[in-house]
């Protein structure tokens, strides 16, 4: 993945071991969604997957709720439970009471490049 990356953004330096886990874990939550099967994690639900991502890697979580929401897989109407409320909190701007972080420029092109 790391190498993939390296050449999509045509930069060779090393990207940081909590990046490249933050990017398999977006890509895992996306295609979970999609499939609505969970996949790539010990998790057995879809939204264990999604949750994972907000927990762990709030760097990804914007991108995360962005490309579900452009793909229209995660209807508001679908939500449920915390899931419902941290997606509820990222329209509102927060992140566990905080500022939601803003996603990396070239991060974005890169699933732009994936899924559109």
């Amino acid at each position: 993945m790391e190498k993939s990356i390296q050449e999509f953004f045509d930069d060779k330096r090393p990207i940081d071991k909590e990046n490249l886990k933050g990017w398999a874990a977006l890509i895992c939550g996306i295609e979970s969604k999609k499939l609505e099967q969970p996949i790539g994690t010990k998790y057995t639900n879809v939204i264990e997957v999604l949750n994972l991502i907000h927990d762990h890697y709030p760097n990804f979580f914007p991108h995360l709720v962005q490309i579900l929401d452009r793909l229209k897989i995660d209807p508001h109407s679908q939500r449920s439970g915390k899931w419902k409320k941290r997606v509820s909190d990222f329209y509102e701007g927060k992140y566990n009471g905080d500022p939601i972080l803003q996603p990396h420029a070239k991060s974005k092109r890169l699933l732009e490049y994936i899924y559109f």
